[in-house]
């Protein structure tokens, strides 16, 4: 059992100790997509589903919360194309408006490939023609860095693998520049200069990175969310 959620009082709990029973649980999910676009950050759209009873809700208990986001700009700069945020067994105390419990809290972020380049290409500046391109499996990395006063043309094949729990990084698995296999200055330049290709914390709520599946045109990110920390003050 893991502790979950202590942020959401202020998305959540202030309208659940005020509404009575009548529509209780849309009018809770209306609060919580309005809250998410200060939380996590604007949206084309997020759809908040909660699967409770009116009475279970004003006693402190949530059977699941799901909510999905289309087109997520978080405050690092990176849109997120379809965001899902899934929290099983929720409990709280009505009255003092704080989280107890939540037996899970995951979530996944698909990023298309377009927006993924327009992000690194504003991250990573320095680094002229920089695009990746994402196949099934692995991604490649173009780009044409100045050496000895010269343009050298790029290019590595690379797999996607998370670093300290939370970034998502390059490994790199073949490199070549200026079509012949490319010399260790090359393949430094791509992992100092690329990564990471993406920060869970920009989630917010203490996210954690468990997975990653690249796919043609995109890639989905997978982990588990902890917001305690963030209950005290956002």
């Amino acid at each position: 059992m893991r502790k979950c959620v202590a942020a959401l009082p202020v998305l959540i709990l202030a309208i659940i100790y005020t509404v009575g029973c009548g529509g209780v649980e849309h009018r809770a999910e209306n609060k919580i997509a309005e809250g998410l676009k200060n939380r996590i950050g604007p949206a084309k759209s997020y759809k908040v589903d909660i699967s409770s009873s009116p009475l279970k809700l004003l006693k402190g208990k949530m059977d699941a919360l799901n909510i999905v986001g289309q087109d997520v700009q978080l405050k690092s700069g990176i849109q997120i194309a379809k965001l899902n945020v899934s929290i099983k067994d929720l409990r709280f105390d009505p009255d003092t408006q704080q989280i107890k419990s939540a037996s899970s809290c995951t979530y996944s972020a698909k990023i298309n490939e377009a927006e993924l380049n327009k992000y690194l290409t504003k991250t990573y500046n320095d680094i002229p023609n920089l695009q990746v391109a994402l196949n099934d499996g692995y991604a490649t990395v173009t780009g044409k860095p100045t050496i000895t006063g010269l343009g050298v043309n790029i290019k590595a094949d690379a797999g996607l693998s998370v670093r300290n729990g939370s970034k998502v990084v390059l490994e790199l698995r073949s490199i070549s520049a200026a079509g012949v296999p490319a010399p260790g200055f090359a393949r430094e330049y791509i992992e100092s200069k690329v990564n990471p290709v993406f920060d869970a914390t920009s989630l917010g709520f203490d996210a954690t990175i468990d997975d990653i599946a690249v796919r043609h045109n995109n890639v989905t990110i997978t982990g588990m969310l902890d917001v305690a920390k963030v209950g005290a003050g956002g």
